[in-house]
C-alpha cells in the first residue's frame, strides 16, 4: 500500500468536505444556535435587572374566598425570578370572577380554591390554552403546602413532621457480589454514551454511503480505481470520512467553547462582579472518578478502532448499491445492528446481576465489544485480561476486515463498470440466469411470509394484551366477584395466546393456498383411511418414549449448566382452589398448543416449506416452534420436538392430527402432574399410564427395528425430499421482513431470558 497516495488522496477529501458550502452553512447555523443556547437565560436574566422583557406580563386572577392559598401563591412568584412578570389580584365574589373568564387573555391564568372538603383542597385552574411550566410549578407547589398547612392545623400534627413524612424514603440496597452504587448516574452515563455513539455512527456511515454511491453514479471512482487499489482507496475515504467528523466535533467544542466565554463575560459585567469564570463553581474530581475515567478512556478507544471498521463495512454494501436510496438503506441496515447489540447489552448487563460467561465471551467479539465491554467496566465487573482479549481481536480483525471489504469493494465497483463487456455471455444464459433469479425470488417471497407472520405473531401478542387487560376488572365486577381475578387472567391469556397464533396461521395459509406444491400436498390426505389410522397410532406410541428420554437429557443438562428447564417450577401458573381453575389451566397449557401450534407450524409453515424439500421444511419449522416459545431452555427441547413433529406429520401424508396428539401427551402430562401434585393417588395412576405408554412404545421402536434388519429395509424418514443447499436458503433471511422478524426476536428473546434470571 502506497501511503503516498492515501495522504495524497485524505488530503483532497477533507479539504473538500471543509470547504464545501453545505459544511460552511451547517456550522454558521450551529454557532449561532450554539452561542445562543448557552447564553438565553443570562440575557434574560439581564434584560429584567434593567427592567426590560420580551415576555408580556402575566395577569393571575385568584378566587379564595377563605385565604387558604392566595398568600403562598403570592409568596412564591415573589421569591422566584418570575416575580416582574406577574400581576396577581384576588377575586371577591364568583360572578366577578365568571364575568373576567368570559374575556379571557392568552397571557392570562384563573384560579379557583375551596376547602368544601375536609382536610383538603379543591382547586381549579383556567386558562386560554397550555401555560409555562415554570407557573404552574409555583402554583402547584403554593397550593400543596397549603394543603399541608390545613391537614396539619386540623389534626395538630407539626407541619415539619408532615413535610418529613412525605419526603422520598431512602433504603439502603448492599449486594455483595455486584456494583450498585449510583446506579442511576452510571445508567445515565451509558444512555449518554451510546446515543453519542449512535450520532457518530449516522454521520461517518451516511457520509460514506453517500460519497461511494454519488461517485459510483458519476463513474469518477472508475477512473480513481486505474491508479491506486480498492484497499488503498477504501482506507484512505474512511480516513477522511473520520478526520472530517473529527474536525466536525472540535468545531462544535470551539462553538460551545465560544458560548461559555461570551457567557463568562455577561455574567461578569451585567449579572455578578464576582463571577470568576466559566470553571467557577466546577469539581472536576467529583465527576471524573477513576473508574470514569477508565471508561471513558475505553470509549473513546473502541470508537476509534471500531467506527472505521463499520466504515469499511458499510463501503463494501454501498458499492453494490445502483443509487444514493438505496446506499441510505443501508447505512439504517448497519445501524440498526448497532442498536439491537445495544438493546441486548442493555437487557443483560447490569448492576443488580453478576454477568455469566456469555457475557465475558460476547464482549471480547470485534464491535460487540464497543457495547458490551464499557458497559460491564462501569458496574466493575470487566477484567483486565477480558479487554486484552477483547483488544487485540479488535486490531487483529482490521486487516481481516479490510481484506474481505475491498474485495467485495472491487467487485461491486467492477460488476458495475464491465456490464457491456459481459453481455455477449449474460445472453447465453439468460435463461438459467431467470430461473436463478425466480428462485432468489421465490425464496425471498417465502423470508417474507414467515417474518410477517412472526411480527404478526409478536405485535398480536402485544397488542391483544393491553387490549384485554383491561378487561379484567370489568368482568371482575360484572360476574360480581365470583370468578377470582387469576381465572379471568387466565381467561385473557387464552384470548390472547389464540388470537397470536390463529391470524398468523392465515396469514401463512393465504398465500399457501395461492401455492401449488402445498394444494398436492393437501391433497394427500383428504381420503382417511383405517391404514391412516394405523399409521397414526403407530406414529403416536413411537414418538412418546422419544420425548420423554430427550426432555429427561436435556433436563439433566440444563440442571448442570444452570438453565432452569421447567418453567412451571418458577411460576405458580394458576389458581388451584377450584376445578374451573384445573380445567381452564389444562385447556391453556395443554389443549390449545396441540391445536393452535400445530396449525401454524406443521399445518402451514411446513407444508408451504415444503416444496424446498421435506428436510428444510422440517428443520425450519422446528427452528421457528423453537422461537416462538422465546426462552433459551425451552427452545431447545421445543427445537427437538419440532423435528420429532415435523417428521410425524410428512410420514402421514401431511396430516397434523398425530402430531397434535403427541404434542398433547407431552404438554398434558405435565399439566395434570401439576394439578394432581396434591393427591398422590391420582398422581401415582397418571404416572402408570404414562409409564406405560412409553413401555408399549419402546416394544413397538424394537419390533420396527427388527423388522427392519430382517428385511434389509433402510430407514428413511423422508421420501422423494430434496437436499438442503443453504448456499440457496440464505436468500430467505434476506427479506427486510425476516430481518426485522430476527431482529425482534432476538431482542424478546433476551429480555426473556433476562427477566426469568432475575427472578
Amino acid at each position: 500500500m502506497k501511503m503516498s497516495k492515501v495522504k495524497s488522496i485524505v488530503a483532497f477529501n477533507v479539504e473538500k468536505s471543509l470547504r464545501n458550502k453545505w459544511f460552511v452553512v451547517l456550522n454558521a447555523i450551529l454557532l449561532i444556535i450554539t452561542v445562543v443556547s448557552f447564553n438565553f437565560n443570562t440575557i434574560k436574566i439581564i434584560l429584567k435587572e434593567n427592567d426590560i422583557s420580551l415576555d408580556k406580563t402575566t395577569n393571575i386572577y385568584v378566587m379564595d374566598s377563605e385565604n387558604l392559598a392566595i398568600n403562598n401563591i403570592i409568596n412564591g412568584f415573589f421569591n422566584s425570578s418570575l416575580n416582574k412578570l406577574v400581576n396577581i389580584e384576588k377575586v371577591e365574589d364568583k360572578a366577578t370572577f365568571e364575568d373576567l373568564i368570559k374575556n379571557i387573555d392568552k397571557q392570562d391564568i384563573f384560579i379557583e380554591i375551596d376547602a368544601s372538603r375536609t382536610d383538603d383542597i379543591y382547586s381549579k385552574m383556567t386558562s386560554k390554552e397550555g401555560i409555562d411550566i415554570e407557573y404552574y410549578n409555583i402554583i402547584e407547589d403554593a397550593i400543596y403546602k397549603s394543603r399541608y398547612e390545613i391537614f396539619a392545623r386540623n389534626n395538630n400534627i407539626p407541619l415539619e413532621k408532615l413535610q418529613d413524612l412525605n419526603e422520598d424514603l431512602k433504603i439502603e440496597r448492599v449486594m455483595l457480589d455486584v456494583d450498585n452504587e449510583n446506579t442511576s448516574q452510571k445508567g445515565m452515563i451509558l444512555l449518554i454514551t451510546n446515543y453519542l455513539v449512535f450520532f457518530i455512527l449516522m454521520i461517518v456511515l451516511s457520509l460514506v454511503a453517500n460519497e461511494i454511491s454519488q461517485e459510483k453514479v458519476s463513474k469518477s471512482i472508475e477512473y480513481i480505481l486505474t491508479s491506486i487499489t480498492a484497499k488503498e482507496y477504501l482506507v484512505s475515504k474512511v480516513i477522511a470520512v473520520n478526520i472530517t467528523l473529527i474536525l466536525q466535533i472540535v468545531f462544535s467544542f470551539m462553538y460551545m467553547l465560544i458560548g461559555l466565554v461570551i457567557n463568562s463575560i455577561l455574567r461578569m459585567y451585567f449579572v455578578d462582579i464576582n463571577f470568576v469564570g466559566i470553571a467557577s463553581g466546577m469539581d472536576i474530581s467529583s465527576i471524573l472518578n477513576p473508574q470514569m475515567i477508565k471508561y471513558i478512556i475505553l470509549v473513546i478507544f473502541y470508537i476509534i478502532i471500531t467506527v472505521p471498521i463499520l466504515s469499511l463495512i458499510q463501503a463494501a454494501i454501498s458499492s453494490k448499491t445502483t443509487s444514493i436510496y438505496e446506499a441510505g438503506n443501508t447505512t439504517i441496515l448497519l445501524v440498526i445492528i448497532n442498536i439491537v447489540i445495544y438493546l441486548i447489552s442493555s437487557f443483560v448487563i447490569t448492576p443488580l446481576k453478576a454477568p455469566g460467561s456469555f457475557l465475558y465471551i460476547a464482549s471480547v467479539i470485534p464491535i460487540v465489544s464497543m457495547y458490551f465491554l464499557p458497559a460491564m467496566l462501569i458496574i466493575g465487573k470487566a477484567t483486565i485480561l477480558q479487554i486484552v482479549v477483547a483488544t487485540v481481536l479488535l486490531i487483529l480483525s482490521i486487516p481481516f476486515i479490510l481484506k474481505i471489504c475491498s474485495n467485495i469493494f472491487k467487485k461491486g465497483i467492477l460488476d458495475y463498470t464491465n456490464k457491456k463487456s459481459k453481455k455477449k455471455s449474460e445472453e447465453k444464459d439468460t435463461e438459467s440466469c431467470e430461473i436463478d433469479a425466480l428462485k432468489r425470488q421465490d425464496l425471498k417471497k417465502f423470508g417474507f411470509i414467515i417474518g410477517m407472520s412472526v411480527i404478526l405473531f409478536v405485535a398480536l401478542q402485544f397488542i391483544a394484551t393491553y387490549a384485554l387487560t383491561p378487561l379484567t376488572s370489568i368482568i371482575y365486577n360484572f360476574f360480581d366477584k365470583k370468578i377470582s381475578l387469576s381465572n379471568i387472567s387466565t381467561i385473557i391469556n387464552i384470548l390472547v395466546y389464540i388470537v397470536s397464533l390463529y391470524i398468523p396461521y392465515l396469514f401463512v395459509n393465504m398465500y399457501a393456498k395461492n401455492d401449488i406444491s402445498y394444494i398436492n400436498k393437501e391433497n394427500e390426505n383428504k381420503n382417511v383411511t383405517s391404514k391412516n389410522f394405523v399409521s397414526w397410532v403407530k406414529s403416536i406410541v413411537i414418538c412418546v418414549p422419544l420425548v420423554f428420554v430427550i426432555q429427561m437429557v436435556l433436563s439433566f443438562i440444563l440442571q448442570k449448566l444452570n438453565l432452569d428447564y421447567d418453567i412451571l417450577e418458577k411460576f405458580d401458573l394458576y389458581d388451584s382452589s377450584s376445578n374451573f381453575s384445573k380445567a381452564l389451566f389444562f385447556l391453556e397449557i395443554a389443549i390449545l398448543p396441540a391445536i393452535f401450534e400445530e396449525l401454524y407450524i406443521r399445518k402451514a409453515v411446513l407444508g408451504l416449506g415444503r416444496k424446498y424439500g421435506d428436510k428444510f421444511a422440517v428443520i425450519f419449522s422446528a427452528i421457528l416452534f423453537a422461537i416462538i416459545h422465546m426462552n433459551i431452555s425451552q427452545c431447545i427441547f421445543a427445537f427437538l420436538m419440532g423435528v420429532i413433529l415435523g417428521i410425524v406429520v410428512i410420514n402421514n401424508k401431511g396430516s397434523i392430527i398425530p402430531s397434535g396428539i403427541i404434542h398433547l401427551l407431552n404438554n398434558g402430562y405435565a399439566a395434570l402432574a401439576l394439578i394432581f401434585s396434591n393427591n398422590i393417588f391420582l398422581l401415582v395412576i397418571l404416572t402408570i399410564c404414562y409409564l406405560s405408554l412409553i413401555l408399549v412404545g419402546i416394544v413397538v421402536i424394537i419390533r420396527e427395528i427388527v423388522i427392519n434388519i430382517k428385511e434389509k429395509k433402510k430407514i428413511i424418514f423422508f421420501s422423494g425430499n430434496k437436499n438442503i443447499i443453504f448456499k440457496n436458503y440464505v436468500y430467505i433471511i434476506c427479506d427486510y421482513s425476516m430481518i426485522v422478524a430476527i431482529i425482534l426476536v432476538s431482542v424478546m428473546m433476551t429480555l426473556m431470558q433476562t427477566t426469568i434470571s432475575l427472578l
